[in-house]
Formats: C-alpha cells, sequence, structure tokens
C-alpha cells in the first residue's frame, strides 16, 4: 500500500542521510518493466551518498545488469527527510535532479505530474542476465517529451533526462 510504501521510504531514508551504507535489493520478474521502473524511482526518490539498488532477476546469484542502473541525470537537487516533503499537488512523489526528475505513483489509481520542460523519458526495458562476454544489454532511453501533464500509471515512476 502507499501507507507502507511511504513507511520504507523514511525509514529508509532516516538511515541515508546518516551515511549508512543502504544496499536496497528486491527480486524483480525481467519482463515486468513497470514493476522494475517502480523500484528503480522509488530507490532514486531516496538515493543518497551511500544508497546502491541491486535487482534480482530469474537468474539468482548469476551476474546480472539492467539499463535502468545506467541512468544518469547527475545529483539530486532536493534533500528531504520525510517523503511527504516530495509529495506535489497531483499526489505524485517527485525529486528533481540536476539534468532530470524522477515521478513515482505509489498508489492504486491514475495520478499526473506537469512537467515544466521537454524530457528524454527513459523507458526501462531489456538487460538482465549478463552473457559471457560481460557486455550488458539494453538501452533506457526513449523518445523525447514535451513539457505538459505526464499520466503516471499505478504503481509505476516516469524518469526523464533533459
Amino acid at each position: 500500500t502507499e501507507v507502507d510504501w511511504r513507511l520504507q521510504m523514511n525509514r529508509t531514508r532516516a538511515l541515508a542521510v546518516q551515511d549508512k551504507i543502504i544496499l536496497a535489493q528486491t527480486d524483480v520478474d525481467d519482463e515486468d518493466t513497470v514493476d522494475r521502473g517502480f523500484v528503480q524511482g522509488s530507490y532514486l526518490l531516496l538515493q543518497d551518498n551511500y544508497t546502491y539498488l541491486n535487482m534480482l532477476g530469474p537468474w539468482g546469484q548469476e551476474p546480472q545488469w539492467y539499463p535502468e542502473y545506467d541512468w544518469d541525470a547527475g545529483t539530486a537537487v532536493e534533500d528531504w527527510t520525510d517523503i511527504s516533503e516530495l509529495q506535489d499537488a497531483g499526489e505524485c512523489y517527485v525529486r528533481h535532479f540536476e539534468n532530470g526528475i524522477v515521478i513515482v505513483n505509489p498508489s492504486d489509481e491514475i495520478r499526473y505530474y506537469t512537467t515544466e520542460q521537454m524530457y528524454s523519458h527513459t523507458i526501462v526495458g531489456d538487460g538482465g542476465w549478463l552473457p559471457e562476454d560481460g557486455v550488458p544489454t539494453g538501452v533506457a532511453t526513449g523518445p523525447l517529451i514535451d513539457a505538459g501533464v505526464q499520466e503516471i500509471a499505478p504503481h509505476s515512476a516516469w524518469l526523464g533526462v533533459g
């Protein structure tokens, strides 16, 4: 639920701002790109100096890489202690970066957020098990999206670079 998600975010952030090492690890269905995006977006909301994300696909402990790990929009602009500080009027949770934005909807209903500039919308996909040559597969970039109202599906995230 959104209430549980908020609690988890606040508890994890309380450790992160103390410069504790946080390894956020979860199992993911390789092909459930909405869930992977939600995990990535939630992680980026709480990201700090010593936070790390590890998503485990169906290969267990085999080497894996997801292209969304390479998402780089610079340093986060907002610092926060309670996740409600990132909630906007449309009820999404938003964190700006030097060159990007993360919008997360942890609710069971569609929510909307109005972006004020054009972004390259990051589409989560591909990746997973690393082949023997160690070269990751997949790309996490998507179409250029004009400023305006973005529809954020339930339990999903919208990541943009621009």
